[in-house]
């Protein structure tokens, strides 16, 4: 996939949900292809969301900077089988 078109994606990944009044924002892997600044700035403008009373559900593989976020990771629900099955 060119650069361009992830750029184009993390741009409208930035653009998107701040043109949105909805409180809820539902995000699946916004941080894809951003660089430390894009990062920054999809920080800021979730921080700002949650700061006006939104709820943001985000979905990610890379780490974000988010102030008294909740973070649940697969990793804590071994479902139906012991973990040593699983291999964690």
């Amino acid at each position: 996939m060119p650069v361009p078109v992830l750029r184009a994606k993390a741009a409208a990944c930035l653009v998107a949900p701040g043109a949105s009044a909805g409180a809820l924002w539902l995000l699946d892997e916004p941080t894809v292809g951003l660089d430390a600044a894009a990062l920054a700035a999809l920080s800021a403008l979730i921080a700002r969301h949650r700061a006006g009373g939104g709820s943001v559900v985000l979905s990610t593989h890379q780490g974000i900077a988010l102030d008294a976020a909740a973070t649940l990771s697969l990793a804590d629900f071994p479902w139906r089988r012991p973990a040593d099955e699983i291999g964690w």
